[in-house]
């Protein structure tokens, strides 16, 4: 993975140059064209505890995001929490959002609008024999090629993993969690197909998210390195987002790359709560620093799904009472749904801002200044320690 963003032919100049000319040709164009494209970003996200409800994000590119339904929920549940929300459409129209509920249990409800809502339903992944202490932050994905929904989700099962590597006594047993990916499908919420293990990589991992990329025509999955001690009991914290890929939907995955993001003894950089999303000229991977409270969420940009660049200082959220915490984000029509959101960006403002990026990649070229093009590091660098370890007072959102 590179820690800087790669250069066009032409350089960094000429990038800015180009944007510059994007920005005088948007004020020539009809208004109908500068919003060619109807796709909107919507950004669900739960609030700690998780009993508030789904409370939904929308940007006309992704990058300033405004309240939908002025700030309240547009989901809610007689009892118990929605945490880590995900939502993926499917080919009739029907939108579907799956939620953290329970220990061996995912929420599930569907909406033809993202207004009105299907009476929320358990989805039982786990038989009651199963030594399983978790059913964390489930990921939906719809498989075009087997034509059926993929669920993917955290959990430790101590049958298969009785020894973890994350927090001390962090898990309900007394010990500390050994997450691995595990996945079911369906295609009408009815029946599933059996739970199996669906990543397994050698190490503890969270948040699982897949994406296709059509470029490469293979799919990506974002996840979560969850270790904090290595194979022998030693110190050694990830807390990081890496990539791994495969040919098909449903695995096997592989090639896993190092981290795209911070971790080792620098807590505010510890990320999780993934989202790898296709946007226009490459990618951008969504992000939550959980224990840095001055940000919101962050956000890296690539053309390739390898040299990456820092563009968290680029988005914009609107004023959020609580903490938002593990939003997904995903795009549709917005004549898709049925709240009002906000209307595209013209032409200037979007030129504008494509200006101010081609103007920071050229800073970072200039100056290679890789802590904000990138926050990329390498196993076994020198924020990795071998010693003992402090744990920051603010403990994991989960």
């Amino acid at each position: 993975m590179g820690i800087r963003r790669k250069g066009r032919r032409g350089g960094a100049k000429g990038r800015a140059v180009r944007a510059l000319g994007m920005l005088l040709l948007a004020a020539l164009l009809p208004a109908r064209a500068r919003s060619a494209s109807e796709d909107v970003f919507l950004f669900p996200y739960f609030k700690d505890p998780g009993t508030q409800g789904v409370f939904l994000l929308a940007s006309a590119d992704g990058r300033s995001f405004q309240h939908v339904n002025g700030g309240n929920a547009i989901f809610e549940v007689p009892a118990g929490v929605t945490r880590d929300p995900s939502i993926a459409r499917g080919p009739d129209g029907l939108f579907h959002m799956v939620w953290t509920s329970a220990p061996k249990q995912i929420g599930h409800a569907s909406s033809p609008d993202l207004v009105n809502w299907s009476a929320p339903q358990s989805i039982p992944v786990w038989g009651p024999e199963a030594h399983v202490l978790n059913t964390w932050a489930p990921e939906l994905f719809y498989d075009q090629a087997a034509q059926e929904f993929l669920i993917v989700w955290a959990s430790t099962d101590r049958d298969r993993f009785p020894t973890g590597s994350s927090e001390p006594a962090s898990a309900p047993d007394g010990g500390s969690f050994e997450h691995r990916l595990y996945a079911t499908t369906t295609r009408d919420f009815e029946s599933f197909s059996p739970t199996r293990l669906f990543f397994d990589p050698g190490f503890n991992v969270i948040d699982g998210m897949i994406a296709y990329d059509a470029v490469g025509g293979r799919f990506a999955m974002a996840f979560k390195d969850e270790r904090i001690f290595d194979a022998d009991g030693r110190p050694d914290p990830q807390k990081n987002i890496r990539l791994a890929f495969s040919d098909e939907a449903q695995g096997v995955y592989g090639d896993v790359t190092s981290s795209l993001t911070g971790g080792g003894l620098a807590f505010s950089q510890w990320a999780e709560g993934p989202t790898l999303i296709a946007v226009e000229g490459g990618w951008r991977l969504y992000f939550d620093t959980y224990l840095d409270w001055s940000t919101v969420y962050n956000a890296y940009e690539s053309e390739d799904l390898e040299s990456w660049i820092d563009v968290s200082d680029t988005l914009e959220f609107p004023e959020i009472s609580g903490r938002l915490q593990h939003g997904t984000v995903f795009r549709t029509s917005r004549q898709s749904i049925g709240w009002v959101v906000p209307e595209p960006a013209t032409g200037a403002l979007v030129a504008a801002g494509l200006l101010g990026l081609a103007l920071r990649r050229r800073r970072c070229a200039e100056t290679r200044a890789a802590p904000r093009c990138s926050r990329s590091r390498a196993p076994g660098s020198p924020s990795t320690t071998r010693s003992g370890l402090t744990m920051p007072s603010a403990g994991s959102r989960r």
